[in-house]
């Protein structure tokens, strides 16, 4: 939660003077058509799935939807 609160999580745009980000960019893995931030995942429509049937006010839905969004992260920059 900490990690969400304080965009110390694994996004590209909470990292923007990271070498790997400043060479490849700071679009969004799953769209490509904005900056891979906090509030562009919790609205981006490739993570739509994850988010039905949560509550994102609510702590642990954010939670567990962040995980599942590194998750798919994860698995899309290893081209799976």
């Amino acid at each position: 939660m900490i990690r969400i609160r304080t965009h110390m999580n694994e996004l590209k745009a909470n990292f923007k003077h990271d070498k790997k980000n400043i060479v490849g960019g700071v679009a969004c893995v799953a769209c490509g058509m904005e900056d891979e931030s906090n509030s562009h995942v919790m609205k981006c429509d490739k993570y739509r799935d994850l988010r039905d049937g949560r509550d994102l006010k609510s702590n642990n839905d954010l939670v567990n939807f962040f995980r599942d969004v590194m998750s798919r992260r994860e698995k899309i920059e290893k081209g799976n």
